[in-house]
């Protein structure tokens, strides 16, 4: 298992934060948008997404960024129930897992 969801317990790499505040500072509209800089946000996420992709052997269409674990998480349980093709898919957890 690959855990990529330590955010409370690990210090951010210096080089990290650098491209984090320059992402912040210069490139901060959504990706989405139409504008001069939702371009250069869209265009800083795709880089991530293609280092990243190379870094683990994956392409970049299956590297996907999320808002927050829980949101890996549901994505993660909903596509891998949706890929058995039931009628009625169920998730079973517990507080245990993930409170």
């Amino acid at each position: 298992m690959i855990y990529l969801d330590n955010f409370r317990s690990t210090m951010v790499a210096p080089e990290v934060w650098a491209a984090m505040r320059t992402a912040a500072i210069d490139e901060y509209a959504v990706p989405a948008a139409f504008t001069q800089c939702g371009t250069g946000a869209a265009e800083l996420v795709e880089r991530a997404q293609n280092r990243l992709a190379a870094a683990i052997g994956a392409s970049q269409n299956e590297v996907v960024f999320t808002g927050s674990g829980t949101e890996a998480i549901n994505i993660a349980l909903w596509g891998s129930t949706w890929a058995q093709a039931v009628d009625k898919p169920e998730i079973v957890t517990s507080e245990i897992e993930y409170p």
